[in-house]
C-alpha cells in the first residue's frame, strides 16, 4: 500500500496561488486605506505635524489598520468550507463596536465634540465588550466550528467572518484619519500674527499682519494691542501675580494681569473681529498710530472665536492663543519687530 502524494508541479502552484491571495488582499486593504486617507486630504506634510503634537493618535491608527491587514491574512488560512456558529458573528459585531466608539472618544474634535458624545461614546464601547463577553460565556462552551459544508441557518462561512473583521477594522482606521484630519484643520486655524513699528516725522505706527486660513462660516479672528505705560515698574506691576502654565507676569504683564490679577497700567489701543473671506481665509493688515513714549512695550493677541447666533458676541474655543510681545524703541527713527511667541 502506497501513500499518495502531490505532484511537486501541483504543490508549487498552490503555494504560488497562496502567496498571490495574501499579496492581493493585504495590498487591497493597504491601497485602499491610502485612497481613503487621500480623498479626506490628509497630506505628508500634515503626517508629520501630526506625529510631532499627537504621537498617540497616529499609534491608535496603525494598530487598527493593522489588525485588519492581519485578519485578512489569517482568513486565507481557513478552509472555505468551514462554518461556524451565528453567534460568533454577533460576537465578533459587538467586538468591533469597541474600536469605533474608543476612536470618537478618544481623538475629540475641538469646539465640536461635547461631553455627552464622549460619555455616550464610552458607553457603546462598554456595552459592545459586554455583549461580546455575554455571547462567549453563553455560548462559549458549545460546539463552535461545525465541520463540512453545512447549509443550517444557524451556521456561517468564517471566511467570510474575518473578512467582514478586517474591512470593519480598515474602515474604523479611515474613519479615525478622518477625525485626525479634521483636528489639524482646526489647529491650522489659529490667528498668526506678525507686527513692526515704525517711526516717521516723531509718529510711531504699529503694523500688525494677521492670517488664518481653514475658517468655519461663523468664525472670526478677534485681535486686540494693549499697551504697558512708561510710567510702571515692570517689578512692582508684576509682584504677587500668579503664572498662567509657564508664562510669567514679566514675559506678558498684560495678559497674565488681565486674566489672574487685573491691576492698572495698561491700556487698550485697538481691538477688532475680522471675518473671512469665501475661501475661509483672513489676511489683513491693520496700521496703529501710537505714541512711542506713553508706552513701554505692547501686546497683541490673537484668537479663533465662533458666532453661534446672529447679534450675539463671539464664544472663543479651547484653542491656543496666539501672543505677539513688542517691545517699544528707544530711540528716535529705529524699528521694532514682535514675532509670535
Amino acid at each position: 500500500m502506497t501513500a499518495s502524494s502531490v505532484p511537486p508541479e501541483e504543490a508549487s502552484s498552490s503555494v504560488t496561488d497562496f502567496t498571490q491571495k495574501i499579496q492581493v488582499l493585504a495590498g487591497l486593504l493597504v491601497a485602499g486605506f491610502a485612497g481613503a486617507l487621500n480623498f479626506i486630504g490628509l497630506r505628508s506634510d500634515e503626517v508629520s505635524a501630526v506625529l510631532r503634537n499627537e504621537a498617540h493618535y497616529p499609534t491608535l491608527v496603525l494598530g487598527l489598520i493593522v489588525a485588519g491587514i492581519l485578519t485578512a491574512v489569517a482568513s486565507i488560512f481557513v478552509n472555505p468550507k468551514r462554518v461556524v456558529a451565528q453567534w460568533v458573528w454577533r460576537a465578533a459585531a459587538s467586538v468591533l463596536i469597541v474600536p469605533v466608539a474608543l476612536t470618537v472618544a478618544l481623538i475629540p474634535i475641538p469646539g465640536m465634540t461635547s461631553p455627552v458624545e464622549f460619555w455616550l461614546a464610552l458607553f457603546f464601547a462598554g456595552a459592545g465588550g459586554l455583549l461580546a463577553i455575554a455571547y462567549l460565556l453563553g455560548h462559549g462552551s458549545q460546539h463552535q466550528i461545525l465541520p463540512g459544508c453545512s447549509t443550517a441557518d444557524s451556521a456561517v462561512l468564517a471566511q467570510g467572518l474575518l473578512v467582514f473583521v478586517a474591512i470593519a477594522l480598515t474602515a474604523t482606521a479611515t474613519y479615525a484619519g478622518l477625525r485626525l484630519e479634521t483636528r489639524s484643520q482646526l489647529d491650522s486655524t489659529s490667528a498668526q500674527l506678525s507686527a513692526t513699528v515704525s517711526e516717521s516725522s516723531g509718529i510711531a505706527s504699529l503694523h500688525v499682519g494677521i492670517d488664518a486660513s481653514k475658517m468655519a462660516n461663523a468664525d472670526r479672528v478677534y485681535v486686540s494691542v494693549t499697551g504697558l505705560s512708561s510710567h510702571v515698574t515692570l517689578t512692582a506691576f508684576c509682584s504677587d501675580v500668579p503664572n498662567i502654565g509657564t508664562l510669567t507676569c514679566d514675559e506678558a504683564p498684560c495678559y497674565v494681569t488681565h486674566l489672574k490679577l487685573p491691576r492698572s497700567g495698561c491700556q487698550s489701543l485697538s481691538s477688532g473681529i475680522y471675518q473671512p473671506n469665501a475661501e475661509g481665509s483672513v489676511q489683513q493688515t491693520v496700521t496703529i498710530p501710537f505714541s512711542d513714549t506713553q508706552f513701554q512695550r505692547l501686546e497683541l493677541l490673537g484668537e479663533v472665536c465662533t458666532v453661534e447666533t446672529s447679534g450675539r458676541p463671539c464664544v472663543y474655543q479651547q484653542r491656543n492663543v496666539t501672543r505677539v510681545d513688542i517691545q517699544i524703541p528707544s530711540s528716535p527713527g529705529s524699528a521694532g519687530t514682535g514675532a509670535r511667541s
